[in-house]
């Protein structure tokens, strides 16, 4: 059952999944790219959730995905030439 109404945390989970794929953008990488793909998808689903609130497991589980983005994405960026700006 999806519930109506936003989620108290959507901006915050919006506004980061598109930092994130801002960062790896400057990147340039095919890796990166791949990333920033992910992370646009994951910043559409949190936009959503600001008109329509999913279930908890999905709303869990999305933000799980976010978490693990993000610690890929530090370690790949902190790897690459390109990411250390």
């Amino acid at each position: 059952m999806i519930n109506n109404g936003s989620t108290g945390s959507a901006q915050v989970f919006l506004q980061s999944a598109r930092e994130l794929a801002a960062r790896l953008q400057r990147d340039g990488s095919p890796e990166a790219e791949e990333m920033v793909a992910e992370a646009q998808t994951l910043a559409e689903a949190f936009r959503r959730w600001e008109i329509h609130r999913p279930e908890n497991g999905v709303r869990l589980g999305t933000i799980k995905q976010l978490m693990d983005l993000n610690r890929r994405a530090m370690d790949y960026l902190t790897q690459s030439p390109n990411g250390r700006q």
